[in-house]
């Protein structure tokens, strides 16, 4: 049972005041975030690229699209949701495959030979899409 007072609920017609240490706070997260290092690595790189202007809007347009799904998730209550699987990735049998693959993908950092492939800048296509920053802005952000 919920009861007045709880987060949305409020008697119609009264206006929640929004102290000034709130607002402070919400403005320091919001600072704090804006200084995202992934964020701005990425923006700083595609800045050297051709054409920087239309790259780096629309990764920023992929930063806040994610951010804006993961928040009306949120607010949907998909939290309660993950909740509730997040016992299947618990117990002996999950973390022993976790650390197999965990060992595996160790093992393939130390044992692969860098020289076999080409460069990184190599396999970059020249001619990449207009969405390939916006998707990058996507799995930065979530990531």
């Amino acid at each position: 049972m919920r009861t007045p007072g709880m987060l949305g609920e409020r008697p119609p017609g009264r206006r929640v005041p929004m102290s000034d240490s709130f607002l402070l706070a919400v403005g320091g997260l919001a600072l704090v975030d804006s200084l995202n290092p992934s964020a701005l690595v990425v923006a700083l790189y595609l800045l050297t690229e051709e054409r920087p202007a239309a790259k780096v809007t629309v990764y920023m347009a992929g930063v806040f699209l994610t951010y804006l799904v993961v928040g009306i998730l949120l607010m949907l209550g998909v939290d309660a949701a993950l909740q509730r699987l997040g016992g299947t990735f618990a117990g002996t049998a999950a973390y022993a495959i976790q650390a197999l693959v965990g060992a595996a993908l160790l093992v393939y950092a130390i044992k692969a030979d860098p020289k076999k492939s080409p460069s990184r800048l190599a396999r970059i296509p020249a001619g990449a899409s207009a969405a390939a920053p916006f998707v990058l802005g996507g799995i930065s952000t979530l990531l």
